[in-house]
C-alpha cells in the first residue's frame, strides 16, 4: 500500500498498479486492493476508469470504513461532491464524534455552494474539538469565501495561535487579506507560509499574484 502511494506521488501509475498485485501478501484485504487500484486509475485516467474497481470493492466490503473513506476521497478529487458526502455520511453513522469527517463534509458542502450546511458542520467540528487548528483554518477559508472576513480572520488567527507552524493557516490568512485588498499583509503571510515549507507551490503562487 505504501509503495503504491509512493509510485503514485512520482506519477508512475503502471508501477503502482504492479505493486497492487502483491498487496494481499502484506495483509491488505481484497476490497482494499480494489479501492487502491481505483485510486490509481482515477489519478491516471479519471473516475470512469476507476468505476469497475470501485464496484468490486463495494461488493466485497460495503461496510469497510477504509474502503468507504477512500471512496469519498476518489469522489472528492473527481468533483463528485454529492457522492463524496454520501460516503462520509455512512462513516459518520457509527462515528458521530469524528471531528475530521465534519470538517471534510463542511468543505464539500462549501464546494457545492451550500453555505448553511457547511457552517453547521464546521461549527460542529469546533464544538467537538476546540483545540484543533486545522478545523479553524477550514472554517476560516469558508467564511472568507462567503465574504465574512472579520470572522474568517478571527478563526485563522486562532488556528495560528494553536498551530504556529501550520503553513496552511498563513496561506488562508494571506488569501483572506488579499480578498480584503490588504496586499502587503497578504504577501507577508504567503512569505511566512513558504518559510515553513520551501518552494511551496501554494505560497509561491500567492506571492506572485
Amino acid at each position: 500500500s505504501m509503495a503504491a502511494h509512493a509510485f503514485m506521488k512520482m506519477e508512475d501509475f503502471n508501477r503502482a498498479l504492479e505493486v497492487c498485485q502483491h498487496a494481499d501478501k502484506n495483509g491488505v484485504s481484497p476490497a482494499q486492493i480494489h479501492i487502491l487500484r481505483a485510486v490509481i486509475l482515477q489519478k491516471q485516467d479519471g473516475l470512469a476508469a476507476a468505476k469497475t474497481e470501485i464496484d468490486k470493492a463495494l461488493a466485497l466490503a460495503p461496510l469497510d470504513p477504509i474502503v468507504i473513506y477512500d471512496l469519498a476521497r476518489i469522489y472528492a478529487r473527481s468533483q463528485e461532491y454529492s457522492r463524496a458526502i454520501h460516503s462520509i455520511n455512512r462513516l459518520l453513522e457509527p462515528n458521530p464524534k469524528a471531528v475530521q469527517l465534519y470538517t471534510w463534509r463542511g468543505y464539500l458542502y462549501s464546494r457545492l455552494g451550500k453555505a448553511d450546511k457547511a457552517i453547521v458542520d464546521y461549527n460542529r467540528a469546533v464544538e467537538l474539538n476546540p483545540y484543533r487548528g486545522a478545523t479553524y483554518n477550514s472554517r476560516a477559508a469558508h467564511l472568507a469565501k462567503v465574504g465574512q472576513f472579520a470572522q474568517a480572520l478571527e478563526d485563522v488567527n486562532r488556528c495560528i495561535e494553536l498551530e504556529p507552524i501550520f503553513k496552511y493557516g498563513y496561506g488562508t490568512r494571506g488569501e483572506t487579506y488579499f480578498a480584503m485588498g490588504e496586499y502587503a499583509k497578504a504577501l507577508a503571510d504567503f512569505e511566512k507560509a513558504e518559510a515553513l515549507k520551501a518552494n511551496d507551490g501554494f505560497a509561491l503562487m500567492g506571492q506572485a499574484i
